[in-house]
């Protein structure tokens, strides 16, 4: 697998990929941006009054409507918005006993002898006690067997080891019992590797990555949308591209960092060198009738750390976000 289609197969929403395919999302009526280059991030240093002036922001707002694809062979329709702001979290049923397998991004290798923690509020957050949190650790094949509610929400975070970077992956679907649910770590090289697929230098020491995937009411995968990174209430920008360890927030169009940065039709997007914070929430944009003006789709929160990568999976607004979150405050902002 070749770098490119790494960074393609980045937002198979933490699951592994693996090979074939030809590094572009068949049917596709986004533009793929052919002249996305990466950078050499061993260039020397720049003049900085011309590097502030160049490329920083990078990221457009959103001009035509969100799109699916559907059919054989796909093909652009509408994405299905019609729960938009009364979408709820799905609700679990009793505990069940299911695997999780745990790979490695790149390498697919079986992540084993590492600690696993299921926080079943998905709440990611502290020490992992409590009744909200059960925890393992992966055998050498990269299984550990648990017990969650099935069919609910879950967060699952691989704490720092040998075998993974941090790794914080959001709104999983706890599978029922005798299931499998399979989730990637993320070695410092492969958040390495794909920050300097967008231009970056990671710096591991003060920042983490971010990626995640736009989703419409049915669950299809939304193209045309913006992703927008929030610590607090700063939003997280594109720095100037001369600048490698500045943040960079882009979609991806197939194997391609877009211009625009807008989502291509897998939906998916990805952030660089964000700086850490347990305050982030991730709000989707986008144009739901061609013509229009854009306006707040999707919204989850989450947490960044250092040298880890977090993932969000991001349907339509919920009715049920906590009082007083991010979320809460962004959807009532916008009439919802």
């Amino acid at each position: 697998m070749n770098k490119q289609m790494i960074l393609g197969c980045l937002l198979a929403v933490s699951v592994g990929c693996g090979g074939g395919g030809n590094g572009t999302d068949a049917g596709s009526d986004a533009p793929t941006d052919t002249n996305a280059t990466v950078e050499d991030t061993n260039v020397p240093p720049v003049d900085s009054a011309v590097c502030a002036t160049t490329d920083a922001g990078m990221q457009a707002m959103p001009t035509e409507a969100l799109a699916i694809q559907t059919g054989t062979p796909p093909v652009a329709a509408p994405a299905d918005l019609t729960c938009l702001g009364t979408a709820t979290i799905p609700t679990g049923g009793a505990p069940a006993s299911a695997t999780l397998t745990v790979t490695e991004y790149v390498s697919m290798t079986a992540i084993g002898s590492t600690p696993v923690e299921i926080f079943t509020n998905n709440v990611i957050m502290g020490a992992c006690t409590g009744a909200n949190c059960v925890m393992g650790t992966t055998d050498a094949s990269g299984v550990v067997t648990l017990s969650a509610p099935a069919g609910g929400w879950v967060g699952i975070h691989l704490p720092a080891s040998a075998g993974t970077a941090e790794t914080l992956a959001y709104n999983q679907v706890w599978p029922a019992a005798g299931g499998n649910l399979a989730t990637a770590g993320f070695s410092t090289a492969s958040i390495g590797l794909v920050s300097s697929l967008l231009g970056r230098s990671f710096q591991a020491a003060t920042a983490g990555a971010i990626s995640g995937q736009a989703a419409d009411c049915a669950g299809h995968a939304m193209a045309n949308a913006e992703a927008r990174v929030f610590h607090g209430t700063a939003q997280v920008v594109t720095g100037p591209s001369c600048d490698h360890t500045s943040p960079r927030i882009t979609g991806l169009q197939g194997t391609n960092p877009t211009r625009a940065g807008l989502t291509g039709s897998g939906g998916t997007f990805v952030g660089a060198n964000v700086p850490v914070g347990d305050d982030y929430h991730v709000e989707i944009w986008g144009v739901v009738t061609a013509g229009g003006a854009p306006e707040l789709i999707g919204c989850e929160e989450g947490r960044v750390v250092a040298g880890g990568i977090s993932v969000l999976t991001i349907g339509p607004l919920r009715s049920d976000y906590a009082t007083g979150s991010a979320c809460a405050t962004a959807a009532a902002a916008h009439g919802h």
